[in-house]
C-alpha cells in the first residue's frame, strides 16, 4: 500500500488553487480600490464642518476659499488622498492614484443652502464609478 499523494494528485490541487487565486485577485484588488475611495468621503467632512460653519456665520457660502495639504483639513495624515481644496464652499478631494491602483479619482462636493442648512451633492469625473462609494456615483 503507497504512503502519501501522487504526482498527478498534487498537479490538480495547484492548478485548483491556481485557478482560484486569478479569480480571487482582481476581485480583492476593486475590493481595496472601493475601500479606499470610501476614505476620499470620509476625508471631506472636516471640509464641510468648516464650511457648513462659514455659512451658518456669514450666511454665505460665497467667499469660503481654502487650498491645502491634505494634512489640513484631517485629523491624521492620509496616504489616499493627495489634496483637498475648497473654492467658494465647493470641496474637491483628490485621491492619490499609487494608492489607488493608479485610478485617477477626483471627488466634488457641491453644497447647497437652504435656511442656513448645508446639504452636499458629491459628483466625480471618474471613469471608476463601479469603485465608488453609492453616494458619489452619477
Amino acid at each position: 500500500m503507497a504512503r502519501g499523494f501522487s504526482l498527478i494528485e498534487l498537479l490538480i490541487t495547484i492548478t485548483i488553487i491556481a485557478i482560484i487565486a486569478v479569480i480571487a485577485m482582481p476581485a480583492y484588488t476593486e475590493y481595496v480600490v472601493s475601500a479606499r475611495a470610501a476614505e476620499l468621503v470620509t476625508s471631506a467632512h472636516p471640509a464641510q464642518l468648516a464650511v457648513g460653519s462659514y455659512v451658518v456665520d456669514n450666511n454665505t457660502i460665497t467667499g469660503f476659499t481654502y487650498a491645502s495639504d491634505a494634512e489640513d483639513f484631517t485629523s491624521s495624515p492620509t496616504t489616499v488622498v493627495s489634496s483637498i481644496t475648497v473654492t467658494n464652499g465647493v470641496i474637491v478631494v483628490t485621491g492619490n492614484s499609487s494608492v489607488l491602483e493608479s485610478n485617477t479619482i477626483v471627488l466634488t462636493f457641491t453644497p447647497t443652502v437652504s435656511n442656513n442648512k448645508t446639504s452636499w451633492i458629491c459628483a466625480s469625473s471618474s471613469t471608476f464609478h463601479h469603485l465608488l462609494p453609492k453616494v458619489c456615483q452619477n
